[in-house]
This record gives structure tokens, sequence and C-alpha cells, in this order.
């Protein structure tokens, strides 16, 4: 597969998967999908209508909106018109609205029905996400920019929450080349199908959430709601097999998962055989835990768990996770250690050959995977790890 930048993803990814389902929702009755070749020709044209709105090549496009479909299609084709993105978190206020605009200089803002209102103040052109492949149906496809590797493709700000909100510059080198070297380190492929649950203005979820589904060839399932009983049921419906999730998230899921054996009056019984599968290989682990992943459509294979280091705080010790073990035990998926370390380590477990990641924020080279006895490559929990080469997430600070 030959990519320079973004803008090269949807056309050879349609090339390699065709027909295959790209992006999955269902917000009624009916289940809505784009496949690889949809996306190839319908993002050029909506790149199109927002480059006759007057979105030229530079202006920098506010991404406001919660997760579907519709958003990722709009980011790619804001970049295909040569755009930069700014991603804002779906509950950002106003006010904070208001000062990343001012900020970055935005000439128009990509919405959904959810954040309409709060961006009609900023006075901006506004788009709304979900519309757009209507709109742009009939129109001209757009070629692709004249874009190098090195220009910018996006500016991610913090929160603001400790402090006034800082930019990371970052290329379509940068996010590429994170993209690229996740599908060396997630189980990914296009037999797998992965949920979007985390915000799509996080940089976890844009890259090996989204992007690294699309060079990779698997399948995005978004849910209408993140309330566990829409949650869970679109996990049986869609028969997802991943999800991107923080630790915090695994450990409210594992919750979950605990209290339910114990309402059923088998609490005992599930902790006696959390500590019995600790000692069994993968497959044995999904039969004593059939009726767990029945509960999840039985194809739910991996959980990938991450969040932001801190400066203050050295890597925690964490055990290695996948949705067999996950599903039944968000911690207990090996008995091997990570080491602890203040530099990006790759801990390797000396039982079954895996890799667990940890990072400060710095860039570690991937490793290509290790296969289990089983023949699957489990996802590692703990810190996130800011993945790729030639420092491609490192991005430059404005």
């Amino acid at each position: 597969m030959s990519l320079d930048t973004l803008n090269d993803i949807i056309e050879e990814s349609a090339a390699k998967f065709g027909d295959k389902d790209a992006l999955i929702i269902k917000p009624g009755f009916r289940t809505r999908a784009w496949t690889y070749r949809d996306l190839a020709d319908i993002v050029p044209r909506i790149a199109r209508h927002l480059a006759e709105s007057g979105i030229k090549k530079e202006d920098r496009v506010i991404t406001f909106g919660v997760n579907r479909p519709e958003y990722g299609i709009a980011v790619l084709a804001a970049l295909r018109a040569g755009a930069v993105i700014v991603p804002l978190d779906v509950n950002s206020t106003v006010d904070f609205v208001k000062k990343i605009a001012q900020r970055t200089r935005a000439s128009a803002v990509l919405v959904t029905a959810q954040t309409k209102e709060r961006a009609a103040a900023l006075g901006l052109p506004i788009h709304e996400m979900e519309l757009l492949p209507d709109k742009a149906r009939d129109k001209q496809p757009l070629p692709k920019p004249d874009v190098d590797p090195g220009d910018l493709a996006e500016v991610m700000f913090t929160s603001g929450t400790t402090g006034e909100p800082k930019g990371t510059m970052l290329t379509h080198r940068n996010l590429l080349a994170s993209a690229i070297a996740a599908t060396q380190i997630f189980p990914i492929g296009p037999s797998q199908r992965l949920l979007s649950f985390i915000p799509l203005s996080h940089i976890f979820e844009q890259g090996p959430g989204f992007l690294c589904v699309l060079v990779a060839g698997a399948s995005v399932v978004y849910p209408t709601s993140r309330q566990p009983a829409v949650v869970r049921r679109t996990f049986k419906e869609r028969k997802v097999s991943m999800i991107l999730i923080t630790p915090a998230a695994v450990r409210s899921l594992f919750i979950a998962i605990e209290r339910k054996a114990e309402q059923d009056g088998k609490g005992e019984l599930f902790a006696k055989l959390r500590r019995v599968a600790r000692r069994l290989p993968l497959g044995l682990r999904r039969i004593l835990f059939t009726s767990v992943h029945s509960q999840f459509g039985g194809r739910f294979r991996y959980i990938v768990s991450g969040s932001r280091a801190t400066a203050s705080a050295r890597p925690r010790r964490r055990s290695h996770s996948t949705a067999s073990t996950a599903t039944a035990s968000a911690r207990s998926a090996c008995p091997c250690r990570a080491s602890r370390s203040r530099s990006p380590t790759t801990a390797r477990c000396s039982r079954r050959g895996r890799t667990s990641s940890s990072a400060t924020g710095r860039t570690t080279r991937p490793r290509a995977p290790r296969s289990t006895a089983s023949g699957s490559t489990p996802a590692t929990s703990g810190s996130s790890t800011t993945m790729g080469s030639s420092g491609c997430m490192a991005g430059r600070r404005t």
C-alpha cells in the first residue's frame, strides 16, 4: 500500500477492500453502512461541496460532534479540501470553543445535531455532518490537493482544565505513521469489528480507532448512545470483536460483569473460575466464560486500553488483557507483570510470549506482534503508547 498523506488512505483501501463495510451504524430500524468503495466515492464529492462553500487549503476547520460515520467522512473530506482540522470534545463549553476558534482563526465548523446550537455562537459557517453525504451526492469529485507529508493536518488541543489549552500541531506524516504502526501492534485486520466508544476528538480514537481501521480494512461500528444497554445490544447485533477504552472504563466493565454474576447467585463460582482461568490457555478460558461472552455477541476478543501519561506519575504495573479474559476479568489476563520503568518499555510475558507497552510520552518504535498459542495477538493494557516512527506523534506545540 503506497501511502504518503492521509488523503491516500481511502483510494488505496477501496482498491484493496472494495465492498467490505467500513463504517456501520443503526440509528433506527435500518442499518446504514458505508463500504470502502462508498468512502472513495463520497469523500471527494463532500470535499467539493466544502471547497465550493469557501473552505480553502490550510483553512482551520473545527470538528465538533458525537461519534458517528459522518464524523469520520467529514474529517476525510475536509482534509481532501486541503483544510487543517481542529477537533474539539463534544462536551466543550461555548466559551472554550470560542477561545479555540479565535486562537486558530477557524473558518468553518463541522457539527452534529448535538452541537449545532453551541457552534452557532461562533458566527462561522456551519456544516452538519449528517447532511453532507446527501448534499454532495451530485457534486463532481474533488481531486486530491497538493499536500506534502510534512504539511499540517490537525491541531489537537488539550482540555484547558489545568491551564491555558495548548495545541499540538500534527502533520500528515505524524498521523499516518501512527496509523500504520498501530496495524503492526494491534490485532487489527479485515475480520475485526471495532466499537467506537472514545470520542473521535481524542487522538487515541482517531488513530487506532479510525485511521488504523481504514488502513487495515477492518470495520467500525458506532453505537447510537453510550448507555450500557445500548452498547451491549450493539455488541451482540453487530458481532463486535474489539474496543478501545480507558482503564477506568475497563474497570467499570469488569465491575458490571461481576455484579451480574452476584445477582445471579454465581459470585463465588465466578471468582473461582477467574483464579483457575489464569493458568489455562486462551481457548479454554473462553469455554469457561461462555455465558459472559454470549452477552457480547460471542465474537468479543480484544480490549485495547490506554490513557495519557502524566509527568508526575511513573508507569503503573498492569497485567496484560485480552477481551476473552477481560470480559471475565479486566485485570487478570496474564499473571506476568510489566516491569517498572521511567522510559517507554516493552515488557515481555515470559510464559506466553506476549508484549505489554507503557510510555511516558516519548515515541517508541513498534515491534511486530507475536502470536499466542491460539494464533491470535492479544491487545495490551496499561498506559497508552505514542506509536510510530520518526517521532510520529511528537508534533509541534503552538
